[in-house]
């Protein structure tokens, strides 16, 4: 016998037929609700082109999930209800649990969606990619708002991955998304991306407590990865992340890029802190193809991170002897030309402090902030490091090139407009060879501990290009002249090598009080408008002032502008 309809059954058959001409609200859960599982819902929502709303309610618990998304329409996911009744709003999370399942707790191939207010846990694809969430095929826009991707495993991405190909470009955004305590074997402990953009405006992800048995113990970014971070009110970046290989907060390989902005406001300095590996404790960058690697940051903190080979903070290595360049790029600024906004606090921002470089035996290692290592002469590195401090790393030295042919690019190590203070380093501050350039402008070298002299260019360094800038250690500035410097406008209390040059002097700079961290000139300082040339093109100081501030009570030695990294208003 036929079985009798029931009120119930007929308004749930109702609302389904009515979601397949529009957006429909979906309710997934307990009693009262639509859907026994996200699964189903998700399957209803393929039925229609409608951008329907499937909402989860914490009235049963999800596990063994391994959600699938394959049709082409746009759909979104929002846990955190207390039950389906729809004039409810979400009070908290829901929890997807894997289980320990081998696959991602949600594969997405196709079409866009929208998730928001989840918990993604215990998958496990150990020999796939993206524990949590794998995003590939024909996906189009992944969207994460207040989701946590955490105690999840894979092959590559523990937590998250991003895959897209050459035809095929994958786009994600995310809005206080949190991937912790990841674990892959492969690469990428958090988070592996390839062929993949994200979109400008992300803010708030945080990728901590992540682990791989390769690079990028917070993310590994390959092939076309982009990834834009914005500042936020939450916590943001890359923080206490392990790799067993290279890149501990993030490995950036083979054409892809970070950009970190500063979004103005109150908003917390995006971290890169506290990470550890082999080589860039903090950041790796990679190529041995003809790409550009690249990190673009103003406003960030790099802090605390440690390498057991070289490159404390970062790790440029890249390898071409023919054919197109292989270029390997950090350049920190306190400009906006990357976009985004000035910091409220410049001083706060773009700090680099605690950073190491140092192996199990306790012995220093090379680029305790910076390491750049080129092999052959398609290839190239560069550092530049523009309105930052760079204070209390510790290692064999603060930063190191080295370059073993001829690239025809000459801009190696470079920092401008800088505060260069309390770093201690076995031999000297910063040093170059091979075919390696060192660039200094506008910058405070100050309170250092060196074993060596402060600079060391080799004889078969491209240039050393230096004016504007306050040498203030008791090390000597240089033990040795390299052939063809160009260096003026320099004061130094110990020039070592270069006593006698006409264009460097010995002189006490007087800050205001260097004992307590004041390194700004006084008013009777003899670096005031003191500039021999045209000032470089930063129009601030490590401050945020104005530069090229002229004194009426200092004659202009030829411009008003002050030597060092602070210029007196």
């Amino acid at each position: 016998m036929r079985p009798a309809l029931t009120l119930r059954s007929i308004l749930l058959s109702a609302a389904w037929f009515t979601a397949t001409a529009n957006a429909a609200t979906l309710t997934v859960g307990g009693s009262g609700c639509q859907f026994p599982t996200v699964q189903k819902a998700l399957d209803h929502a393929a039925l229609s082109a409608a951008s329907d709303e499937i909402r989860v309610a914490n009235t049963l618990a999800y596990t063994q999930q391994a959600l699938t998304k394959s049709d082409p329409y746009d759909v979104s996911v929002t846990g955190g209800y207390a039950n389906c009744n729809i004039a409810t709003s979400p009070t908290g999370s829901t929890v997807l649990d894997g289980s320990g399942r081998n696959a991602s707790v949600l594969t997405v191939t196709n079409g866009s969606i929208q998730l928001a207010n989840l918990v993604i846990t215990g998958g496990a694809p150990l020999s796939g990619r993206g524990g949590g969430v794998q995003v590939r095929g024909s996906a189009q826009l992944t969207t994460f708002s207040n989701v946590r991707i955490t105690a999840n495993r894979a092959g590559e991405g523990g937590g998250l991955a991003i895959v897209g190909s050459p035809n095929r470009t994958l786009s994600f955004h995310a809005q206080n998304l949190v991937v912790d305590h990841n674990y892959s074997s492969v690469a990428g402990g958090g988070f592996w991306a390839t062929y993949a953009q994200a979109v400008k405006q992300s803010a708030g992800m945080r990728v901590a407590y992540n682990e791989t048995g390769g690079d990028g113990g917070g993310a590994w970014l390959g092939p076309n990865a982009v990834m834009h971070l914005w500042s936020s009110k939450y916590p943001s970046g890359f923080v206490d992340n392990l790799a067993k290989g290279n890149g501990g907060g993030v490995a950036v390989v083979r054409g892809a890029s970070l950009a970190i902005f500063h979004a103005g406001g109150p908003a917390q300095p995006t971290e890169i802190s506290r990470n550890s590996a082999e080589r860039g404790g903090g950041v790796y960058l990679f190529t041995d193809i003809p790409a550009v690697a690249s990190l673009q940051a103003h406003g960030m903190i790099g802090a605390d991170n440690s390498a057991l080979a070289e490159g404390g903070f970062a790790s440029i290595h890249m390898i071409g002897d023919s054919g197109g360049l292989r270029i390997g790029e950090v350049h920190v600024d306190a400009s906006t030309f990357f976009g985004g906004s000035p910091c409220d606090q410049p001083l706060e921002c773009n700090v680099f402090r605690g950073n190491a470089a140092i192996a199990r035996d306790g012995t220093p290692q090379p680029g305790a902030l910076v390491a750049i290592r080129n092999d052959g002469k398609a290839a190239v590195g560069f550092a530049r490091f523009w309105n930052v401090t760079a204070r209390e790393n510790f290692g064999h030295d603060l930063a190191h090139a080295w370059s073993d042919a001829p690239s025809g690019y000459a801009e190696e190590v470079e920092f401008r407009d800088s505060l260069v203070v309390r770093n201690i380093a076995e031999k000297h501050l910063v040093e170059t060879e091979g075919d390696a350039a060192l660039h200094v402008f506008g910058s405070t070298f100050a309170r250092n501990e060196t074993g060596a002299a402060t600079l060391q260019a080799d004889d078969a360094s491209s240039s050393v290009y230096m004016y504007g800038s306050i040498f203030d250690d008791d090390a000597a500035l240089m033990d040795r002249v390299p052939p063809s410097p160009s260096m003026f406008a320099l004061m130094a209390r110990n020039p070592g090598a270069t006593d006698g040059m006409s264009l460097i002097f010995r002189d006490d700079p007087l800050f205001e009080d260097a004992d307590h961290d004041d390194f700004r000139l006084r008013p009777s300082s003899p670096a005031l408008d003191r500039m021999w040339d045209l000032p470089p093109a930063n129009g601030v100081d490590r401050a945020g002032n104005p530069r090229t501030v002229d004194l009426p009570w200092v004659p202009d030695f030829d411009t008003p502008r002050d030597l060092g990294c602070f210029e007196l208003q």
